[in-house]
């Protein structure tokens, strides 16, 4: 591990706990009976930290642990299986960026940008009509600016966990059993770990969605579907163009689906279409 290994680590380090401090105040409106309950805890056991404070400084230590931790075993499993981060990669050795965003950024913005209206046009005639209504609501509850700064976690923390440590991590541990002879076979086994992160990635999704509401098979239906089918687009572009392309569209879909639907619904731009 040279000087441009621990270099990009610290990079993705602080973008992983940016990322992670962003999205607290989306968190915290998304399950303030959690706030009261810690509240409740604090008055019988006296202590005069407000709840906030606390969240705030457990999320951030857990976000800096996990971001490492990712981080640092996803930077080796990504060089072992041909994986790039080229901006990163460019910035550490000071040459230009600017060609290296060329090649991707349009791509990883239309690309972000048609998933997440694919997701939304999936999400308005299939899956909304007939959510239970604390997934309904939870969007439209949130202020706009936290879920603006929200986005960051998805561009930043999930694509760190789940495609450079999660789906860089799967390949290789498939490399040590199929031994690749060829670079098709090195692509098919990139596919495979694809697919697999982005069904990890829905279940991810799991846990807060669990907070809201009882998970259906409905529920767990549109977490697989709307959550893989983004994290197999992403997965490609970390394939095809490095992992700077994943996060730029990922941020990308997450404007749409946190900023643009919600409000397209909370200011009924959009009919909520009824369940048939």
């Amino acid at each position: 591990m040279d000087t441009i290994f621990w270099t990009i680590f610290f990079i993705l380090l602080a973008i992983g706990f940016l990322g992670t401090l962003a999205v607290i105040p989306y968190s915290l409106a998304l399950n303030p009976a959690g706030v009261e309950a810690l509240k409740a805890k604090q008055v019988e056991g006296k202590k005069s930290l407000r709840p906030e404070v606390i969240i705030l400084l457990a999320s951030a230590g857990q976000g800096l642990v996990l971001s490492a931790v990712a981080a640092f075993l996803g930077l080796l499993a990504s060089g072992a299986m041909g994986l790039q981060l080229p901006v990163f990669t460019a910035i550490t050795t000071g040459e230009p960026v600017g060609a290296d965003l060329l090649t991707f950024v349009p791509t990883a913005i239309l690309a972000g940008a048609l998933g997440g209206v694919v997701l939304m046009v999936l999400e308005y005639f299939i899956f909304y009509p007939r959510l239970p209504k604390p997934l309904k609501e939870n969007e439209k509850q949130s202020a706009l600016w936290k879920r603006a700064v929200a986005c960051f976690y998805g561009g930043f923390v999930e694509e760190i966990l789940m495609r450079l440590f999660v789906m860089a991590g799967i390949a290789w541990l498939i490399s040590l059993v199929w031994k690749a002879a060829s670079p098709a076979e090195t692509t098919t086994i990139l596919w495979i770990a694809n697919i697999l992160a982005a069904l990890l990635f829905g279940a991810g999704h799991l846990p807060a969605t669990a907070q809201m509401t009882k998970l259906t098979p409905l529920v767990l239906t549109r977490a697989f579907l709307l959550n893989g089918l983004c994290g197999v687009v992403f997965g490609w572009l970390f394939m095809r163009f490095g992992l700077e392309a994943a996060i730029v569209a990922h941020f990308t879909a997450d404007i749409v689906i946190h900023i643009l639907w919600p409000e397209l619904i909370k200011r009924k731009v959009m009919p909520v279409a009824e369940a048939v």
